[in-house]
């Protein structure tokens, strides 16, 4: 109860966001006061995504919940408002210029925060709309986009909080070799060079791992060592 702020780096697709909606979603819905949530993205379609996983969570509750705590959905305002307490999960897109005016929230998820455009701005736009009240709570989650950039910072100010000993920060890194997907069969024959060779040395990487990495990088779908390393960070 008392972390107000929780901030994530994580690789593509090991699902923490849709994990995050589900917290979002049963914290919103089990309220029993008008809590109101706001999830900002980096685009119109992830925004879209994002409300699509609310609306899979309420439409696929057992009826005798539903009928509990009725929700409105508003496919074209991309809001969902229960109909008992009036509580509220809103959605908003990074590149709009609403920025959460004339609503107050209590609860920010804020998605892709490397990405926004505009991110200062942005930013102060959508914290401002926060009440500092008891339910107050931020989460972000972010793969990186180099430094320099709002989501770096806000990473450097968590672990420094952390290493202060704030209890109300928390910093979540999850790297990409900690997903088990993230692993191909090594086929006969394949050598790792000297740089693959250290790596799995110094970070404990099974060959199956490297052989994964590599593809990724140098395969026929490689991405290439720069945008792999900022994709799916290690360190």
């Amino acid at each position: 109860p008392e972390v107000r702020r929780v901030v994530v780096l994580k690789p593509r697709q090991i699902g923490i966001s849709t994990a995050n909606c589900a917290y979002t979603f049963y914290e919103t819905f089990a309220a029993k006061k008008p809590l109101r949530s706001l999830v900002v993205t980096d685009h119109n379609k992830t925004t879209r995504s994002m409300f699509m996983k609310f609306c899979t969570f309420y439409e696929h509750l057992p009826s005798k919940l539903r009928a509990a705590n009725p929700f409105k959905l508003n496919r074209t305002e991309k809001t969902l408002i229960s109909q008992r307490t009036g509580a509220l999960i809103d959605h908003l897109t990074a590149r709009g210029d609403t920025h959460g005016r004339g609503w107050t929230y209590q609860r920010l998820h804020a998605d892709e925060l490397a990405f926004w455009p505009n991110a200062e701005e942005v930013w102060a736009s959508v914290t401002s709309t926060m009440h500092p009240g008891p339910h107050l709570k931020t989460i972000i989650l972010s793969t990186a986009n180099g430094p320099g950039n709002l989501f770096h910072k806000k990473v450097l100010a968590a672990r420094e909080a952390q290493r202060q000993g704030d209890k109300s920060i928390q910093f979540r890194f999850f790297r990409w070799c900690d997903h088990p997907a993230y692993s191909s069969l090594v086929p006969d024959g394949w050598e790792p060079d000297h740089e693959e060779w250290e790596l799995a040395q110094v970070h404990g990487l099974t060959m199956e791992q490297l052989y994964w990495r590599h593809s990724r990088i140098n395969g026929v779908n490689g991405i290439g060592l720069a945008k792999f390393r900022r994709e799916y960070p290690l360190t």
